[in-house]
């Protein structure tokens, strides 16, 4: 078999599809969801409903833009009581590609946000040579009461959590037939 020639690697690119990848999966979970599990009470009755969770990274996501991007466009928060499905993906698509705007502007320059002052002197950027390896109050520096990008994945996670639970739940079987049936794809169905 022949060699094929490499591809040399760029950091910058791959940052940029890894967090486009990250969006995908949220689009997946959210297209994919059982419409039933998209407002259900958590089943032990505390923290957020799955549309909640949506609609929380999307306005995490608009508030770093608005400390990041003065002067460009800003998507609108979403509602979390109000918010559809539909909508949720159309949001995050849209607070992505303006996210991604400004990560692809940063990483073709020094790495750092021009104008943008997080409350630890500086938002994850990659040294020419670390001093340190990174911590995890680094990826998630930010303005008080804002996560980071970084952190997007966790929030995934517990929305995914959150969704095993209310499928598995008694309640909800009820409504929708098994709960093995609940999780399959949309595609599968």
């Amino acid at each position: 078999m022949a060699k094929t020639a490499s591809v040399p690697f760029s950091l910058s690119q791959a940052l940029l599809t890894a967090f486009d990848t990250n969006d995908r999966i949220n689009q997946y979970l959210i297209e994919n969801l059982p419409p039933e599990a998209w407002r259900a009470e958590p089943p032990d009755g505390k923290g957020r409903t799955i549309a909640a969770i949506a609609a929380h990274m999307h306005n995490v996501r608009v508030m770093w833009l608005k400390a990041a991007a003065k002067g460009s466009k800003i998507p609108e928060q979403l509602d979390r009581t109000r918010v559809t499905p539909a909508q949720a993906v159309k949001a995050l698509e849209q607070s992505r590609a303006a996210l991604a705007a400004v990560l692809k502007a940063a990483l073709d320059t020094d790495g750092r946000v021009k104008g943008f002052r997080p409350r630890r002197g500086g938002v994850f950027r990659l040294p020419d040579r670390p001093r340190r390896p990174p911590s995890r109050s680094d990826f998630h520096a930010g303005p008080p009461g804002r996560t980071s990008p970084a952190a997007e994945g966790h929030v995934r996670h517990v929305g995914v959590g959150l969704a095993v639970q209310i499928v598995a739940s008694a309640s909800y079987r009820g409504r929708a037939g098994t709960a093995a049936s609940a999780v399959q794809p949309s595609a599968a169905r």
